[in-house]
């Protein structure tokens, strides 16, 4: 641990409040000389919007120079619902940093649920194989994240962590994990949290919506329902989506407080056909002997684990709040357990594509109407100012109607990995094919696209690995013809 982190925490701990569906959990782990202590445990059923209330109760009533004696000793952090969240694992080319963040964000909106603009995202870079890179991906509706931080602001947490992030960190620290390649299961009461690990960190996740509540027959023992059918099937959908499927390949790993009930889940995973262990917790490794049992720590996996993060310096999580809370510690110009060096490869980086020309006009425009009303000139002068700022705005690219219109024209067989314009010149695609066909099939469907023309294909003679590199080049609609523009 580093002194700054050592500052920051006084070595006397750090308080994590989570949230999973309408319950909330809080921990004080204290680290030391002897190693992490789990101090004491906190919970409520509770509406997750009522965080603030919750937090006053563990002596997180206001910021910082307004808490307790008792929270002036603390830091916290904070675990938004990762079940409000879609994850993504992507393959990249290997190409210079500045062109992976375009790169990565191009091949991430293609999969978004909704547009864009209502979206955050945040990735991390995973190893490098075969020429490619393993991208994890995360992404939620700005709104919801918006909401949350209106929620946590009152008692200005040091850090706001996914909670799947925190459910690897407890399997790694706590529960017999390893740094192997291994998918964890985390069962709730109406939900299972699924997790991909690798290194010990979050590689890729997914929700199946049964949990333990659901799953009542196979607590009780009696027979099975058509519930506990999709269970199986919509879990081996999953790691299908995981890449996990060859027997054997990855470990399957079940967070498990030695019960009845994970334990019946256990052996009905099993006799469906899926290699799975428990995964038990190590009251040892928190010096919780006589004081908390084994069912305590897997109650509080998750803010255990965004705690452990805290205290161990984790960096390099996947931020979604990079640019929509700002802790006081960071207002004051102080760091908490990040490096200003480090955290750019989980950045959530916003690719800004409007054209320099046009926002400077746009800009331009809006402060010189501005100082026409307030002088009081004339109108026929203010409505000459705004055709101005529309005719700026119509020379601007639709980016999201561009990306889908490429998507559409797409086929089976081609991988994108760079798209490039720039006002007045054609707009530039590149990628690799299975074949030279499948190269053709792409630029002729690009041509039958709306706003689509003069598609021209550059097939490269330089194959990477069994596949053909290419590029395309087209115009779309009046935005790449150089003159005025409509």
């Amino acid at each position: 641990m580093n002194d700054e982190l050592k500052s920051e925490f006084k070595e006397s701990g750090v308080i994590a409040i989570a949230q999973e569906g309408g319950r909330l959990t809080a921990v004080r782990l204290v680290k030391g000389g002897g190693g992490v202590e789990l101090d004491w445990t906190r919970s409520r059923q509770a509406d997750p919007a009522d965080l603030t209330s919750f937090a006053a109760e563990c002596g997180l009533s206001g910021p910082r120079t307004a808490r307790s004696e008792v929270a002036d000793e603390n830091s916290a952090v904070v675990g938004f619902d990762s079940a409000m969240a879609v994850f993504y694992r992507i393959d990249v080319p290997a190409v210079r940093e500045q062109e992976l963040e375009a790169i990565v964000r191009l091949q991430a909106e293609m999969r978004l649920p909704l547009p864009a603009e209502q979206m955050k995202l945040a990735w991390r870079k995973g190893a490098l194989q075969d020429g490619q890179i393993g991208m994890t991906v995360a992404g939620a509706r700005t709104e919801q994240l918006r909401g949350f931080v209106d929620n946590v602001k009152a008692f200005e947490p040091a850090r706001i962590i996914l909670n799947y992030e925190g459910l690897v960190k407890a399997w790694r620290a706590f529960f017999g994990g390893t740094d192997e390649k291994a998918v964890v299961l985390s069962v709730g009461s109406r939900s299972t949290q699924v997790c991909l690990a690798e290194n010990g960190r979050l590689a890729n996740a997914a929700s199946v919506d049964v949990g333990l509540d659901d799953l009542a027959l196979v607590v009780e023992g009696r027979e099975y329902d058509e519930t506990a059918e999709r269970f199986c099937r919509d879990l081996g959908s999953t790691l299908e989506l995981f890449g996990c499927t060859e027997p054997g390949f990855t470990p399957v790993y079940v967070l498990s407080n030695g019960g009845r009930a994970t334990e019946a889940v256990i052996s009905y995973l099993g006799s469906a056909g899926l290699t799975v262990r428990a995964a038990l917790p190590d009251i040892n490794k928190l010096g919780a002997q006589g004081k908390f049992n084994p069912k305590d720590i897997y109650d509080y996996r998750v803010p255990i684990g965004l705690a452990a993060m805290a205290l161990d310096g984790d960096v390099g999580q996947l931020n979604l709040f990079v640019d929509l809370y700002q802790p006081a510690a960071e207002r004051a110009g102080k760091r908490w357990y990040h490096s200003v060096k480090v955290t750019g490869a989980i950045a959530a980086v916003v690719l800004i594509l409007a054209l320099a020309v046009s926002y400077a006009a746009v800009v331009s425009s809006e402060r010189h109407m501005d100082k026409l009303l307030a002088e009081k000139m004339n109108l026929a002068q203010v409505r000459q100012r705004q055709e101005l700022v529309k005719a700026a705005a119509r020379r601007r690219i639709d980016l999201l109607e561009l990306i889908n219109e490429i998507n559409a024209a797409n086929t089976e067989g081609v991988l994108l990995n760079s798209l490039t314009f720039k006002q007045g010149q054609p707009v530039m695609i590149a990628g690799v094919a299975d074949n030279t066909e499948k190269a053709f099939k792409l630029q002729k469907n690009l041509q039958d696209r709306k706003g689509i023309s003069h598609a021209e294909i550059s097939a490269a003679s330089e194959r990477k690995g069994d596949k053909i590199q290419f590029s395309i080049t087209f115009h779309y609609k009046s935005y790449t013809r150089k003159g005025p523009g409509v």
